[in-house]
Order: structure tokens, then C-alpha cells, then sequence
């Protein structure tokens, strides 16, 4: 075997041990990181293919296996693990291929945006599969939680409003700090930052979330829809993620394609509120949830060492700062200042960080 991911060989020939292949016929190819510090190696044997996923975060690895074992074994569309080794952060999962939905978008191959010039759907394909994956998304919010009942003990911490403030909020403000934002805003916006957590931790509709649920999680094969990159799922509000999908810095959905997407995934839900209801509860969640993607984009790129995540950050402040004009329960006048702040500045941050705007 060639092309290993690690010093020694001892990923790969687990792998093949429990592949049960020869280490001889395997072929392993590295696959492109992503956002998480985990690494993934497509092999192949004869005509067959694997994933070989190697995660350094124990606790992590945990999560991401009870939760992903049981929504698989639930029924819903995740990858199988077939072979692990929990001590050493070993996986062998089923190969689901290459296509991320943000590919499928039109433009998208003009853009670079696809895996080694491979090719794409015709335009209004995309739209298509973003109201697919809102189906799953409502499938999962109906019953995922009902699924993970026998490991809720694995299953992150509930999203409320002590965790909005750490993970969301702060994390936000901090990666404004590193992208090279000055003065003392971490004071002035504390009050608002209480409101907004306040907010969304007493939203009353509960769901398994899979909290990341934007264009580059979700794979698309065959037509089918399926979900990486779970560990993160917790029981919180639905909303989130529809926000985070029709609101993806990634893509750029236009406000008939999110309605339609919306009124797809309100349609696949067992249970929902009026339209007029999703609206606000979604553009509220889409701020918050823009706020947590340009806090993720600002420390990949300033202190994770890979600033080609620093290009999305201008479209996730404007559209959060576009949602913070209209929210319920009044506005934010000091975050929207803010926003106009960084964004008057965020120029000459990405100069400094090796990269350039959308």
C-alpha cells in the first residue's frame, strides 16, 4: 500500500484487516481536509472502495460513533461504519463519493468549487437536492432523537442558552479578535449577546439538530441525500437548521429557491408552525447561526492555519447583518454596528491572512 496519511502503517493495515482484503491490493488515495481536524483516505481494492477516517479527539470519536451507528441503524441516510477501533480513532466506512451538494450549485465548477474537475448537474439540479436534503432534515427533526434514545448519554449537551453564549456568541466575538477587530466590543455587545442567548435558548420546539447542517455536510449519490459530520448533533431547535442550510455561506440560494426549500422541509414535518412562524424563527436562528459560521471561518483562517475559509467570512457577516435589522423581540442596534464595523475593516484583515473576498 502507498500514500499513507501517517508515519507508520498501522491505519492502513487495520484497515485492511478489517476490510479483509490483502494490504497488497490496496490502493490508498489522501482525501482533501476539511474544517475538523480529522483525516480521511479513500482505499480501493479491486473495484471496491472504502473511507478510512482517523480521528484525533477521543471524546469526539465517541459521540460521532454511538450517535452515527444508531441514526444509521434508525433508518436515516449517514454512512455505514463498518469497522472501528475506538482506542486508536479508526473508522472503515462506506464510500458515499465525492459530490457535496454546494458542488451542484450552478457556477459552481467555474468556481473551483468541485473535486478534481469532476462533473456537475445542470443547472436547477441544486435546487432540487437543497429541497431533498430539507426533506431529511425534517425526517431527522421528527425522529432522530427518538433513534438516539438508548446512548442519550454520548449525545452533546442540549443547545440552550448557557451554550449559545459559549459556543456561539463568544466564539463569534472571538474570532473577531483574532481577524484583528479592536477596542473593547466584547463589554459594549454583552447585553445584546445575553438577549440573543436568552432567545435562543427558550425557543420551545425541540429536535434532534444535527447543528451543522450546511452544503458541504451533506453528500449527494445517485440522487440520494446523505449526512456527514454529525458529532456535533444535539437536542435543540429545529430552526437552526433550516437556517443554516437556506442561509449557507457556502451557496447562494436565491429568496424564491429558500422559500421553496422552507416550504419542503415545513411540508416533510410531521408537526409545524404557520408560515408567518418560520420566518421569524428562522431569520433569527440564520443571524445566530451566521455569527457561529463567520467565528468558525475567522479561526480556521487566523489561528488553524488555513485561510482559504477566510473568503467565506464577507458573505456570512452581510447576511447576518442583513437578518439583524428585522428580529423578534426587538432589534440589535449595537451588533448591527458592529457588523458595519468589521465589514468596513474585514478587507485589509483578509490581506493579512493570505486570501481575498468572494
Amino acid at each position: 500500500m502507498t500514500d499513507t496519511i501517517s508515519p507508520d502503517m498501522a491505519p492502513l493495515a487495520w484497515a485492511a484487516e478489517r476490510w479483509a482484503v490483502d494490504p497488497d491490493s490496496v490502493r490508498a488515495v489522501p482525501l482533501p481536509g476539511d474544517a475538523s481536524r480529522r483525516r480521511y483516505t479513500r482505499l480501493a481494492s479491486g473495484a471496491e472502495t472504502r473511507i478510512l477516517m482517523e480521528g484525533p479527539d477521543p471524546s469526539e470519536n465517541a459521540t460521532w460513533f454511538q450517535e452515527g451507528r444508531k441514526l444509521h441503524a434508525g433508518g436515516f441516510p449517514l454512512p455505514e461504519i463498518m469497522g472501528w477501533d475506538l482506542a486508536r480513532g479508526f473508522f472503515l466506512l462506506e464510500d458515499l463519493g465525492d459530490v457535496l451538494l454546494c458542488y451542484l450549485e450552478p457556477g459552481a465548477a467555474a468556481a473551483g468549487a468541485g473535486p478534481g474537475g469532476g462533473s456537475f448537474e445542470a443547472d436547477g439540479e441544486f435546487a432540487v437536492r437543497c429541497r431533498r436534503a430539507a426533506e431529511v432534515m425534517a425526517a431527522l427533526h421528527d425522529g432522530g432523537w427518538a433513534a438516539l434514545a438508548p446512548v442519550v448519554d454520548v449525545v452533546a449537551p442540549p443547545y440552550d442558552a448557557g451554550f449559545v453564549l459559549a459556543h456561539e456568541w463568544s466564539y463569534f466575538l472571538s474570532g473577531a479578535r483574532l481577524m484583528g477587530m479592536e477596542g473593547d466590543f466584547e463589554r459594549t455587545l454583552a447585553a445584546e449577546g445575553r438577549k440573543i442567548a436568552a432567545l435562543a435558548g427558550s425557543e420551545l420546539e425541540r429536535s434532534f439538530i444535527h447543528r451543522d447542517f450546511q452544503s458541504r455536510n451533506v453528500l449527494v449519490r445517485e440522487g440520494g441525500i446523505f449526512l456527514v459530520d454529525w458529532q456535533g448533533g444535539r437536542l435543540g431547535p429545529p430552526y437552526y437548521d433550516l437556517a443554516s442550510l437556506i442561509f449557507d455561506p457556502y451557496t447562494d440560494l436565491s429568496l424564491d429557491a429558500r422559500e421553496d426549500v422552507a416550504a419542503a422541509y415545513l411540508a416533510a414535518r410531521a408537526s409545524r408552525p404557520g408560515a408567518d412562524e418560520w420566518r421569524g424563527r428562522t431569520r433569527f436562528f440564520g443571524m445566530v447561526r451566521l455569527m457561529q459560521a463567520a467565528g468558525a471561518y475567522a479561526h480556521l483562517a487566523a489561528a488553524w492555519g488555513k485561510p482559504e475559509y477566510a473568503r467565506y467570512l464577507p458573505r456570512a457577516l452581510v447576511r447576518a447583518r442583513a437578518l439583524s435589522d428585522d428580529m423578534p423581540g426587538g432589534s440589535f442596534p449595537g451588533l448591527t454596528a458592529f457588523f458595519d464595523d468589521y465589514l468596513s475593516k474585514l478587507p485589509g484583515m483578509l490581506d493579512g491572512v493570505g486570501t481575498c473576498a468572494l
